[in-house]
């Protein structure tokens, strides 16, 4: 009778005919065999770290990314030490008691079905 014909074959062998089993615990280091977004994906965290810095996702228009990249060559810094600088220097200015001026704008949502019963 062969392994085939007889299912419960593979459950009578010996330990010595069984193969070895890699025992290496999978656990030791969960995190070196994970990508660092899945990871932060993982545990909730929006954004990566660089070194001493956060990466974060901003949208500029273009005039602005202009004005940056006008600025950084003028002190002949890199685009993202520039943008760091100017944020620094309109953080300065807010915390000095300096507000950008807003236009108030009431608006009025519009009812949904759901919103009536």
């Amino acid at each position: 009778m062969s392994k085939f014909d007889d299912p419960l074959a593979a459950m009578r062998q010996s330990k010595d005919e069984r193969p070895k089993k890699n025992r290496k615990r999978p656990y030791d280091e969960p995190l070196r065999r994970v990508d660092k977004r899945q990871a932060a994906k993982a545990t909730g965290k929006d954004n990566l770290t660089a070194g001493q810095y956060v990466r974060r996702q901003f949208t500029f228009l273009p005039a602005q990314l202009e004005m940056i990249g006008t600025v950084a060559d003028s002190l002949n810094l890199s685009q993202n030490a520039a943008a760091r600088w100017l944020i620094d220097v309109g953080l300065k200015a807010y915390v000095d008691g300096e507000r950008p001026e807003i236009e108030a704008v009431e608006v009025r949502h519009q009812p949904k079905l759901r919103d009536w019963s």
